[in-house]
């Protein structure tokens, strides 16, 4: 490994963790185990082993993980900016308010992470698998998730600006008391999703299947539902709209106060 990972190993060892030397293709990696936290910034830690490490507090800036395993990791309050993503498997960790910004998660596992208040700013998804993760209360900004499954995510009371849903599988998806602005759904699979309570601004349902999805309760403001199955008037019960289009006929909804 290059002297900036030597550098890196250094600052761990000075914060008082817990660093393990082993062989990369390209030379001596690290792995650590931090006890309070540490910092790495451009360390290769191509198909590292971390599966079950306490991480707290972990930063990870401009960093390779491509291939690396995280599984069962302890990690919340975790930073990772700018560093590789790919064919990463974080399945079944604890990321509760772990950040992730300006990066790529590519053909990435993450099936079952417990990720309450989760920040995710300037990022994109794609190929990668979320099914069944805990992300309530999420702060998602500027974000674009293609080709992936979020099935039975739980994004419950979640904040959403500038957000993308293409071509995915978000069955059974819960955005109940969410807020949502500036989002598009596109080419999805979202039966039986909830948005319960939730209160949306400025967005947009194109070729989605809604078979047995809820509105109860929400509030929707220049929303536009185009070539989209499933809605039945029992879909907005309690719900008011203001300059809401496209929905199929039949359908009403009251003005918002």
């Amino acid at each position: 490994m290059k002297l900036i990972g030597a550098l890196s190993c250094l600052c761990l060892a000075a914060y008082g963790t817990q660093a393990h030397a082993f062989l990369f293709d390209d030379g001596v990696g690290m792995m650590y185990q931090p006890r309070i936290g540490g910092q790495l910034v451009g360390s290769n830690f191509t198909g590292a082993n971390f599966n079950g490490q306490t991480m707290r507090n972990a930063q990870f800036l401009d960093c390779n993980l491509t291939n690396a395993s995280l599984q069962g990791i302890e990690a919340p309050r975790a930073h990772f900016a700018d560093t590789r993503l790919t064919r990463t498997n974080m399945s079944r960790s604890n990321l509760e308010e772990a950040s992730f910004s300006d990066l790529s998660l590519n053909r990435v596992q993450a099936i079952r992470i417990d990720a309450p208040a989760m920040s995710m700013i300037e990022v994109q998804i794609d190929r990668s698998n979320f099914a069944h993760s805990s992300l309530v209360a999420a702060n998602l900004v500027d974000l674009m998730v293609a080709n992936s499954n979020f099935e039975r995510v739980n994004l419950i009371g979640s904040h959403l600006t500038d957000v993308e849903f293409d071509n995915s599988d978000l069955s059974e998806i819960d955005f109940s008391a969410a807020n949502l602005n500036d989002v598009e759904f596109k080419d999805l699979r979202m039966d039986k999703a909830s948005f319960v309570g939730a209160v949306m601004s400025d967005v947009s349902f194109r070729s989605v299947s809604l078979s047995e999805a809820s509105f109860l309760e929400a509030r929707l403001f220049d929303i536009h539902f185009h070539d989209v199955d499933g809605l039945t008037q029992a879909s907005f019960d309690g719900a008011c709209g203001r300059e809401v289009s496209g929905l199929p006929d039949g359908i009403t909804l009251p003005a918002c106060q």
